[in-house]
């Protein structure tokens, strides 16, 4: 979509949509009441605004991606100089932070919500557009809410358009988990219910990444059946297979539409996004010195399975297959100090890198301008091994291990499970969280493997007191980030998460 669509869709959706952080939003006009003489009248008008919904996806995520999913975890340690990285990696995270912030999360859902109550009174549109519009439309809310509880628990649970009536709600409560998680799975079955079981595009939600969402609602609440039989619903549809080489593997980072693993992909460009994305600064740096780079464990992991278990004529010296002779690289670097972001998800002509790597030599981030991101939310290795875990704890250990085996077997690592090296649920789930480490890192992952699987304290008390701090991860409260500072501006119904502080 071009630039200018964008600009379009932005300044309808940024008008007038609630919780955006500030107070001043309920004095101004809604956008139904600024602008219904002039939008939703049109097939084009729908196809503008779910493209401005996506537009809300990509400033949602952006660092967030990194920042709500994984740098908590044990996958990172510091590259930059920033005083948010250490915050991150010492478990002193603040309210005034921005990651903290939910505003753009919120316009999100007010963007879909506002597509659910409006799409189906346009005239002239087609009944299958209608279908698919609100199916994405009800796929996106179910998927920011699911982003929303994983990193502060009880939030707001609104699913109708701020409109400035009366009887609207101006400052909403908090509602509980359980709550937000009934309206996530009616929502997904909606979604499931308006969907094209053909629709194709992977950079938008269709019906094989709204079943790996539903897998990974249902894997976060400990509901192994039903994970198992979204994930049942994702097989039979024999559309996903795991990357068998070199070239193939390389696709699902640099081009994910012929990638056989995308199921989801949120793409980002800068000449066509804009700078003002939160995903440049993790996607274009244009800078040498990363933010994070991988914590020496993990690297060392990746450096001793990728020893001896080549596969023959996978690999060459400069570009590396998954965990090939240091460790699984898309690009023409092999660099202690890369950054995941690097290694993964940056696109950049090949001519413009230095042409001196070493194991501990250079690295060249593209310039702003050269960025591009295309950024796999799911992908079917993630949806295996989710489905592993609930195969393990439903008693059906052969199968889980043959889940892990072959994704072991396609990167050449020959080190498999057996009921020898695993031989109860508790070891095998820890294998299996292991390879979930190891296949998806930086893609946003371990922190909320680690927190679904309980395992915050048991792994993280170690590497924080390595870090320097004594008490380990401490309270275990904090596995919740705070609430933004701006949240108790906008919003006297709203408390903090404790043990922060508003501050």
């Amino acid at each position: 979509m071009k630039k200018t669509v964008h600009y379009i869709i932005t300044v309808l959706v940024l008008t007038g949509f609630a919780l955006a952080g500030c107070e001043d939003f309920l004095d101004k006009q809604p956008i139904s009441q600024l602008s219904r003489d002039r939008f939703w009248n049109t097939p084009k008008d729908a196809d503008i605004w779910i493209a401005g919904m996506y537009d809300g996806l990509q400033k949602t995520l952006g660092d967030n991606y990194y920042n709500w999913g994984e740098v908590r975890g044990d996958n990172s340690q510091q590259a930059g100089t920033g005083t948010a990285q250490l915050n991150f990696l010492t478990n002193t995270i603040t309210a005034s932070m921005g990651e903290c912030n939910w505003a753009n999360l919120y316009r999100t859902i007010s963007s879909a919500n506002f597509a659910i109550k409006y799409i189906p009174t346009i005239p002239n549109v087609p009944a299958p557009q209608i279908a698919s519009q609100l199916a994405q439309a009800y796929a996106m809310r179910a998927l920011m809410y699911f982003y929303a509880i994983r990193v502060w628990g009880p939030v707001p649970l609104i699913t109708e358009p701020y409109e400035g009536q009366a009887e609207q709600e101006k400052f909403p409560s908090r509602s509980e988990v359980e709550v937000i998680k009934t309206q996530i799975l009616q929502d997904i079955d909606k979604a499931l219910q308006n969907f094209d079981a053909s629709f194709p595009s992977i950079y938008k939600l269709n019906r094989a990444s709204t079943l790996a969402l539903k897998a990974d609602v249902h894997m976060w609440f400990k509901e192994y059946p039903q994970a198992i039989t979204a994930t049942d619903n994702i097989l039979s549809m024999n559309k996903f297979s795991l990357a068998q080489n070199q070239a193939d593997w390389k696709k699902i980072f640099t081009d994910p539409a012929t990638s056989s693993e995308s199921i989801l992909n949120l793409y980002w460009d800068y000449l066509q996004d804009g700078g003002g994305n939160g995903v440049a600064s993790f996607y274009g740096s244009g800078s040498n010195t990363p933010k994070y780079k991988i914590r020496q464990p993990l690297w060392d992991t990746l450096i001793t399975r990728g020893t001896d278990t080549r596969l023959p004529g996978m690999y060459d010296t400069v570009d590396l297959w998954y965990r090939g002779d240091k460790v699984r690289v898309t690009y023409e670097s092999y660099n202690l100090n890369f950054s995941w972001v690097s290694c993964k998800f940056v696109a950049w002509d090949p001519a413009k890198q230095n042409t001196t790597y070493n194991y501990m030599g250079g690295y060249n981030y593209p310039a702003n301008s050269e960025s591009q991101a295309h950024i796999p939310i799911y992908r079917f290795s993630d949806i295996l091994l989710l489905r592993a875990e609930a195969l393990n704890k439903t008693g059906r250990r052969t199968e889980a291990r043959d889940i892990v085996n072959n994704i072991r077997k396609r990167a050449g690592y020959k080190v498999l499970l057996t009921e020898v090296n695993t031989p109860d649920e508790a070891s095998l789930e820890n294998a299996i969280l292991i390879e979930r480490q190891i296949e998806l890192w930086g893609e946003g992952k371990r922190w909320f493997d680690l927190i679904r699987t309980d395992k915050v304290k048991e792994i993280m008390d170690p590497v924080l007191q390595a870090r320097g701090v004594a008490e380990g991860f401490g309270d275990i409260r904090k596995i919740l980030f705070p609430i933004h500072t701006s949240v108790f501006e906008a919003n006297p119904n709203i408390g903090q998460n404790e043990p922060y502080t508003q501050n």
